[in-house]
């Protein structure tokens, strides 16, 4: 079987928001404890305030479907991760389908961690996410959805920015847009990754090679590490840990991520969609979620000729062998 080999190799964008915005309560979010935490616990509005001047509105089509844009929208969990340029960290306070609340902190260290409310109205196509506290307490920044055929949907974002001096509202606006430019770009590729491994379930699975892949001579591949060979519908990554050769799935078994692009400290890769960590060796989650990485193949080297080979198991021998395996 033929194998494609490609040798494994963000935009940075400087948000601009300068200006201090400060409000006592957030417009159109009633302010309410919830058992007890001081936590405020938002009330939709009904509509954007019209008295808060809007700086801009960012639209533009994604080729992605409205589920899976939805189900980018209450994804928390991926932001200081995918969209690291932006985010520095986020801690979950609530989350479900109504939306999330989280303390979230910026790349930019002056701005501090923000408290941010996102609420949705799936009967209405929108959601909100508001800023309850820390630097632009009282911001609301809302996004219309309307599908587009079945794998696309158009993006309508106004961004409801309070305490902006009427010279600077052109600045901020473009600075928005930029920012939201490069998110929904990020978004967007992560979403028709999954769109696309999605509908490959219920195929049939890639039918595995008799014999080993051979992937060159040793020496001349060892300059191309981290290596990643497709073979058939799977692809696998080869990676050189404390001398030892490993191929890896390149697809995280929590959210189809991208473990291709994932970044090796030892014999740990992580990924860069929501920061999973994988045991290279063992192909076990290392943050207690129970997950654990696709079965790769076995990397060899010919004694006699110096090549380096793929070597798989059949079917029957991995069923044989996960037997004998230490349960999780």
């Amino acid at each position: 079987m033929n194998a494609k080999i490609t040798s494994g190799s963000h935009l940075r964008l400087e948000r601009e928001l300068a200006h201090k915005r400060v409000r006592e309560e957030p417009r159109g979010l009633r302010a309410e404890t919830s058992g007890g935490s001081g936590l405020y616990r938002g009330v939709m509005p009904s509509d954007p305030d019209r008295g808060t001047p809007c700086v801009a509105v960012y639209e533009r089509r994604v080729a992605a479907s409205l589920e899976r844009v939805w189900e980018n929208v209450l994804d928390w969990e991926h932001l200081p991760w995918l969209h690291s340029d932006s985010f520095e960290s986020i801690e979950s306070l609530d989350a479900g389908d109504w939306g999330w609340r989280a303390r979230v902190t910026s790349t930019q260290r002056s701005r501090g961690a923000s408290l941010l409310e996102l609420r949705v109205d799936r009967p209405r196509g929108r959601y909100v996410v508001a800023t309850l506290e820390g630097a632009g307490t009282g911001d609301e920044i809302w996004t219309g959805l309307t599908p587009v055929e079945v794998d696309h949907t158009d993006i309508r974002v106004e961004f409801m920015i309070s305490g902006v001096p009427a010279e600077s509202v052109a600045e901020i606006g473009a600075a928005y847009t930029r920012l939201y430019t490069q998110l929904w770009d990020e978004d967007e590729a992560m979403m028709q990754r999954r769109e696309a491994l999605l509908s490959r379930r219920g195929e049939a699975p890639t039918r595995l090679p008799a014999d080993p892949v051979d992937l060159g001579p040793r020496g001349e591949l060892r300059s191309k590490l981290p290596l990643e060979v497709a073979i058939g519908d799977e692809t696998y990554r080869v990676v050189e840990v404390d001398g030892e050769w490993i191929a890896h799935s390149t697809v995280c078994p929590h959210a189809l991520g991208t473990l291709g692009e994932g970044e090796v400290d030892g014999a740990v890769i992580r990924c860069p969609w929501h920061g999973y960590r994988f045991d290279l060796r063992t192909g076990r989650c290392l943050d207690a979620r129970g997950l654990r990485l696709a079965k790769a193949p076995i990397v060899v080297e010919d004694a006699e000729s110096g090549r380096v080979l793929l070597a798989f198991e059949s079917r029957e021998e991995a069923r044989r062998n996960e037997k004998h395996r230490s349960p999780e």
